[in-house]
């Protein structure tokens, strides 16, 4: 993942602007807002959401498979508890969720949740929350807007409830692990987010760890310990299983 103006122009052109330009706006949407006079939110409220967002995430590959296949026990749960319910889990914030293809910003206030969603070039929907009912327009296939409404609520759950790794990259700065490569190339903190719960991990390739402590189990049945320090070394590779797979009932 490469976070720069090239990989995601339409994110960059919302860090510079001040109002949205219709060019800027996929027309369906433009369309749909004109039609929508008492509509909750003009699409330039995106802008004040914008400046408003503070966590700032990427969605690894693993951690969106580990979403798709959890995301029908936490809908199960949403609906045992009640939509309304659910969605008053989360807490207020404005966020961003980067994934491949483009990105979505949101913000959680007074239990409602407002989305929009941009492509890499242009912003092509939006939709609000409010108790069990869904306003605005993503696309005109109503199964897209549940299914992307669904993914949604289910990434923002995962992250609050379930075993997520996460990595905070600084400004200009780049991170590796296990061959993939993170650039962040934007003037705020990234996340990356990653869970391997149902990932069978092969490293075969060689690999220098560097030096570091350790508690070293030491003692009568090894009930004390002392740190230790671990000089550079190099290890051949791994093969580490998937940790976690869903319940089935």
């Amino acid at each position: 993942m490469r976070l720069n103006q090239n990989t995601y122009p339409s994110y960059f052109t919302m860090c510079s602007i001040k109002r949205l330009d219709p060019m800027f706006v996929h027309k369906d949407v433009l369309d749909f807002y004109g039609q929508e006079k008492n509509s909750h939110y003009d699409i330039n409220y995106s802008l004040e959401i914008f400046k408003r967002a503070k966590k700032k995430y990427f969605i690894t590959q693993s951690f969106s498979n580990s979403i798709k296949k959890a995301e029908d026990k936490i809908m199960e749960f949403a609906q045992k508890r009640g939509m309304s319910d659910f969605v008053k889990e989360f807490e207020d914030e404005a966020g961003i969720l980067f994934f491949d293809g483009g990105w979505l910003l949101y913000e959680t206030k007074d239990k409602q949740h407002t989305i929009f969603w941009f492509d890499k070039n242009i912003l092509r929907g939006s939709c609000y929350i409010v108790d069990d009912n869904l306003y605005g327009f993503i696309n005109e296939d109503t199964d897209f807007i549940l299914y992307f409404v669904r993914g949604f609520l289910s990434t923002l759950w995962f992250i609050r409830n379930c075993d997520v790794e996460q990595k905070i990259i600084k400004p200009k700065e780049k991170f590796r692990e296990n061959g993939n490569k993170h650039y962040n190339e934007s003037e705020s903190e990234l996340i990356i987010l990653d869970c391997r719960w149902f990932t069978e991990l092969i490293r075969d390739i060689p690999f220098l760890v560097k030096g570091h402590f350790r508690w070293q189990p030491i003692g009568e049945g090894r009930s004390r310990k002392k740190l230790i320090w671990i000089e550079d070394f190099k290890k051949d590779g791994y093969h580490r299983k998937e940790s976690k797979r869903l319940a089935t009932s």
